[in-house]
């Protein structure tokens, strides 16, 4: 490590939701620092490096990637900029905690896998959920063979909050990679194959919508967005519904809905 003895020393870029997650977890774990903070809102940029204490603020992660004395960094940021930057990153040899999902599509993900293992470094992505207190007992209980074999599962997450924030980054397809799929459904998918022993999936299909949102439905009451939304800042689904048959014979189904009116139409079928 370049910090102070065993010290690991963190640059956390994102200044939302996600990013503060990083900030207080850092701050919780001894032996760890964050050194600097990047993100384009300047107020909030300073509010946040005087309240974690951290020694530097920069606005652009180009910026916090220039300091020479950085272990690791923490990726929170909107979708697209995952990959330039972990890559970026790997390549100066720092190691990459990455917000989910890893990338907007498969060909960016292979490329930040590719660098890390080129670089030597760990890329791990933020898949908090599998280390939750429910799912470990689970998994506990699962593993000394109380449950017997699991052979069909069916798992989903429902955002009861609502869409955040209709017509922004998250809505639009080339800059989120998807909607609630790879947002909430992802950490299904993730904790389900976890729970299942991570099985070889044989077979995928899969069903989308956007049918409600398009419309104008299930925006988030913290969004500054109400009433109808222009559906050219909103081609992401909704709904997805997928079905995989797994290797050792077993079945998983996830869900992944964007919002309470999808649910409440399902509901009601």
């Amino acid at each position: 490590m370049s910090g102070n003895g065993d010290e690991l020393r963190v640059g956390v870029m994102g200044l939302g939701w996600a990013g503060q997650r990083h900030l207080e977890a850092y701050e919780a774990l001894p032996g760890a620092r964050v050194v600097a903070l990047a993100g384009l809102e300047e107020p909030a940029r300073q509010e946040l490096a005087a309240r974690f204490g951290v020694e530097r603020d920069v606005a652009r992660w180009e910026d916090l990637l220039a300091f020479d004395d950085l272990d690791a960094v923490s990726i929170a940021v909107p979708t697209f900029l995952h990959a330039p930057i972990a890559i970026a990153a790997l390549e100066r040899g720092l190691h990459v905690l990455c917000e989910k999902p890893i990338a907007r599509n498969a060909g960016e993900a292979d490329a930040m896998v590719a660098a890390a293992r080129a670089a030597d470094r760990v890329l791990d992505i933020a898949f908090n959920h599998r280390q939750r207190g429910d799912i470990q007992a689970l998994k506990a209980a699962i593993d000394a063979g109380r449950v017997g074999r699991p052979y069909y599962a069916k798992a989903w997450w429902l955002r009861r909050t609502g869409i955040p924030t209709l017509g922004s980054w998250f809505t639009q397809s080339d800059l989120a990679g998807g909607g609630p799929l790879v947002d909430i459904g992802i950490h299904v998918l993730d904790y389900s194959l976890f729970l299942l022993g991570n099985p070889e999936v044989r077979a995928v299909s899969a069903s989308t919508y956007d049918l409600l949102a398009t419309a104008g439905f299930g925006s988030s009451p913290d969004s500054n967005k109400t009433g109808a939304t222009d559906a050219k800042k909103f081609d992401v689904e909704d709904l997805a519904s997928v079905f995989m048959r797994l290797a050792d014979g077993g079945t998983l189904l996830v869900e992944a809905i964007g919002h309470r009116h999808v649910a409440d139409a399902l509901e009601r079928l």
